[in-house]
């Protein structure tokens, strides 16, 4: 992930000439079809299964903007910022960890009645839905997801903190499950695995109090010094 952010809003409007501003144009008329259908649709199931199958129609145009070269400006992109949002929503988190570096990097902004920033949407989305539905994110994204938490992305101290809580219960499910005979096992084994799913919750725990993670802190201690304990006693 490239460390370099511009603030939302610093991306240049969108070229009014030329072939991307003509595709541009073409892509917005079937995106503001979808948009307007989707406002007759109730169903929150209904809904994602229409982003599911609509989104397809922008991937394309979204992978040539992510492709951008480096130092070169991207425009401000309804379609990125759409396809964004709607990557969430249908859980596909890579393509969402992608869209939102590119958005991030080039100082895109979401609609204006988007009240969160970039980050603090993939965020406090990603957590949520890996909290409420357990391992349904993958580990590695939420270890991606990590990047938007530093400081030079400001938001509300809970969403960071849901983010640590998702990633602490993701590693503790590994712990459980660990198998040292694996070809994909950690270095260290499980007291590694405990020992980074215990700082993620201890971080959650400082950045918000009512985050929910005490009784696993607690479960973790326990493991970590039953296997120091078991270590010891090779």
């Amino acid at each position: 992930m490239s460390g370099r952010t511009l603030e939302p809003g610093a991306a240049p409007e969108m070229p009014e000439e030329g072939p991307v501003a003509s595709e541009y144009r073409q892509l917005l008329i079937p995106l503001h079809e979808d948009l307007r259908a989707l406002k007759s649709v109730q169903s929150m199931e209904n809904k994602a299964a229409f982003k599911a199958t609509a989104i397809e129609k922008y991937l394309d145009w979204c992978r040539g903007a992510i492709a951008t070269p480096e130092g070169e400006a991207a425009p401000q992109d309804e379609i990125v910022a759409t396809c964004l949002i709607w990557a969430i929503d249908i859980r596909r988190w890579q393509l969402a960890l992608d869209l939102a570096g590119h958005m991030t990097r080039h100082g895109l902004s979401l609609p204006e009645h988007y009240k969160r920033s970039v980050a603090a949407l993939l965020v406090s989305e990603m957590g949520d839905a890996a909290i409420n539905d357990p391992g349904s994110v993958p580990p590695e994204a939420l270890q991606a997801a990590l990047y938007y938490v530093a400081p030079a992305f400001d938001m509300k101290d809970s969403y960071r903190a849901r983010l640590h809580r998702a990633l602490g219960e993701s590693l503790q499910r590994e712990a459980e499950k660990f198998d040292p005979t694996a070809e994909t096992a950690m270095a260290g084994g499980k007291p590694a695995l405990v020992d980074v799913a215990l700082a993620a919750m201890r971080r959650a725990l400082e950045l918000g109090k009512n985050v929910g993670v005490k009784k696993q802190i607690e479960q973790l201690e326990r493991e970590a010094k039953k296997l120091a304990a078991a270590a010891e006693g090779n």
